[in-house]
């Protein structure tokens, strides 16, 4: 193993086939009875303090996001790395909420399946601290060209004939109200599961700071579906 000031790597220079290492674990000094029960660091935890909302875009690889379509191909707590491209596991971020006392912020996958959505907020409502919020937000930047999941909101949009124009501005409307329509939908799934503690939901309708008519089409769009 090489430590620096980046971090720790670790090399398996020789295994035996058929009995190979397993079960490897790395456990700050100090933590080895804790660490299951408490997985975060808690100078980590500590810094965190104070803080209204935890949003997960980054840690969950929001963007560019190609899996994550159903729930069996989520990144489990159990997985050796949780630092793919799917993400960390939801069971993580929903901890980390626990511990520090904050609300989360979900940015949910761009392609997620509706059963991918009501088995998350299946989790969410039974893991998360009841004091607590939920932060909802339909992927992150639809409107960003710089982001696949702008193409994948477009393609989906003109194909529901939300906007039929083939102009670029047209296109791009057809791709933020397909936006407001399937956040509409995910807010829709997580009421349903969450029942009487749906007040308990914050739903995140995007925008753009550079275009008010983004927003405004987005805002128009779901308030007819509302």
């Amino acid at each position: 193993s090489t430590q620096s000031s980046t971090g720790l790597r670790l090399t398996i220079a020789r295994s035996t086939a058929g009995n190979h290492v397993r079960n490897i674990r790395v456990i700050m000094p100090g933590y080895l009875d804790s660490y299951q029960t408490a997985p975060f660091y808690p100078p980590f935890v500590d810094r965190l303090r104070g803080v209204r909302a935890l949003r997960f875009m980054n840690w969950a690889r929001t963007n560019g996001q190609i899996m994550n379509i159903n729930w069996s191909e989520r990144t489990l707590p159990n997985q050796a790395s949780q630092s793919d491209s799917r993400g960390v596991a939801h069971e993580y971020t929903i901890d980390l909420a626990n511990a520090v006392g904050a609300d989360p912020w979900l940015n949910i996958p761009h392609q997620a399946s509706d059963a991918y959505i009501r088995s998350l907020a299946q989790l969410v409502l039974g893991r998360l601290n009841p004091n607590l919020k939920v932060y909802l937000e339909y992927s992150n930047e639809l409107w960003n060209g710089g982001f696949t999941q702008m193409n994948y909101a477009i393609n989906q949009g003109l194909a529901l004939g939300l906007d039929t124009n083939v102009s670029l501005s047209s296109r791009a409307r057809a791709g933020q109200k397909f936006v407001a329509k399937r956040s509409a939908e995910i807010f829709r799934i997580f009421e349903e599961e969450f029942g009487a503690q749906s007040n308990r939901l914050v739903k995140v309708i995007p925008g753009q700071a550079g275009s008010a008519s983004v927003a405004s089409t987005i805002l128009a769009t779901f308030s007819l579906l509302s």
